[in-house]
């Protein structure tokens, strides 16, 4: 559900990105409550591009506090908290253990 011109909000009340799709709000929501570590890879969602100075990205999904929580990158299980999950530019995300493939945007205009 979006909220305003730039918040959708998923069932557990948690905010991401509008241009973030909703398989993939519920994805990560799903990973969040499990706690799956996880290895995420961003970029420009409309050509591929990987933005290497931000890759790879480890750990879990956490939440923040207040009245708008979002999405947050928390590296290590003694971590307090950590930064805004980039929900909007995600290209690709893979167990962290195991290296199995969980999600990975579709280009259907770029040879793979």
């Amino acid at each position: 559900m979006i909220v305003d011109n730039d918040t959708q909000v998923a069932p557990s009340g948690m905010c991401y990105h509008k241009d973030c799709p909703p398989a993939l709000v519920t994805l990560l929501e799903y990973h969040r409550v499990k706690g799956t570590r996880l290895l995420f890879t961003f970029g420009n969602v409309e050509t591929g591009e990987v933005w290497e100075s931000l890759t790879p990205e480890r750990g879990r999904i956490g939440r923040s506090t207040g009245p708008r929580p979002i999405p947050l990158l928390v590296r290590t299980s003694r971590s307090f908290g950590g930064e805004a999950l980039m929900s909007h530019c995600i290209l690709r995300i893979v167990e962290s253990r195991g290296g199995k493939l969980v999600y990975s945007k579709p280009f259907p205009n770029l040879a793979t």
